[in-house]
């Protein structure tokens, strides 16, 4: 009877920890996307050593290191040295905020992708491939530019 109680103990608990990893899925802990590292970068408190998952609610910190970051539908995020920035992910899609430094992205305009600096908003519209940068300076100003490939020469 103890033998019994303790196999359908066990397979309740061995039925749970089989449900787990979807429901934790479900709760929004899918990556966001891949950060490659060149250099000391940081998510969170803990170093990047090549490459690592990104989640809503990590940040990003580049020491003397930069960071590459690949998002869905091809977007891609580089974060140069000196840098922070979160991210987060929301029904709009991903948002990076930069906090400190420099970065830049590439994106199909059809990416859920905003970059938030300081209460500047850049994100891919249109109908073409898009390519921004902005920095961050000591003072708290923003430079940037901004590249829309038409596809045409």
């Amino acid at each position: 009877m103890l033998q019994s109680s303790v196999r359908r103990g066990a397979s309740i608990a061995l039925c749970l920890l089989l449900l787990l990893p979807p429901a934790l899925l479900a709760s929004g802990s899918r990556p966001l996307g891949t950060l490659r590292s060149d250099g000391t970068v940081y998510v969170g408190s803990a170093p990047v050593r090549v490459e690592t998952a990104v989640f809503s609610g990590d940040k990003v910190s580049t020491a003397d290191g930069r960071a590459t970051l690949s998002l869905a539908r091809g977007s891609r995020l580089m974060i140069d040295r000196g840098s922070n920035a979160g991210l987060w992910s929301s029904n709009e899609g991903v948002t990076i905020g930069l906090e400190r430094g420099r970065l830049a992205f590439t994106a199909d305009p059809k990416a859920s992708l905003r970059v938030d600096a300081d209460g500047l908003m850049l994100a891919p519209s249109g109908s073409f491939p898009s390519l921004a940068e902005i920095a961050m300076t000591a003072d708290g100003s923003l430079t940037g530019e901004l590249y829309i490939d038409s596809g045409l020469n």
